[in-house]
């Protein structure tokens, strides 16, 4: 009833929303966070928008993407979409993707208190 047309540059529309086809988890994502948008300006019914989400975004895509839905409906702040957890990625990889800068402040804090005590 509401899949969405793939076109061949790999966007997707899905109820006027078009979505990155290549990355589902990316495109449930903005699709989940549109259509919240669109729920909280009554442009679109709750039911509709959850029931898009759910066909075009089966298992863990579509867990991801309710809880998107949930925190937009509820004015929540959403996380960074490099702190969304893919399939088989550590938690680890995501924190350095995210706190480079930190982790790089603190080796060279280490390395300056390493030198100054060798000196």
């Amino acid at each position: 009833m509401t899949k969405g047309n793939k076109n061949m540059s790999g966007v997707q529309t899905i109820l006027g929303v078009e979505v990155d086809a290549n990355d589902p988890y990316k495109g449930s994502v903005l699709l989940a966070r549109k259509l919240a948008e669109m729920v909280r300006s009554d442009e679109l019914s709750e039911t509709v928008a959850r029931n898009a989400l759910l066909e075009n975004y089966p298992g863990d895509k579509y867990a991801q993407s309710l809880d998107v839905f949930n925190r937009v409906l509820s004015g929540k702040k959403l996380p960074s979409l490099l702190l969304i957890k893919r399939p088989g990625e550590s938690l680890l990889k995501l924190y350095w993707k995210e706190q480079k800068h930190v982790a790089v402040v603190l080796v060279m804090l280490l390395a300056f208190i390493i030198f100054k005590e060798v000196l």
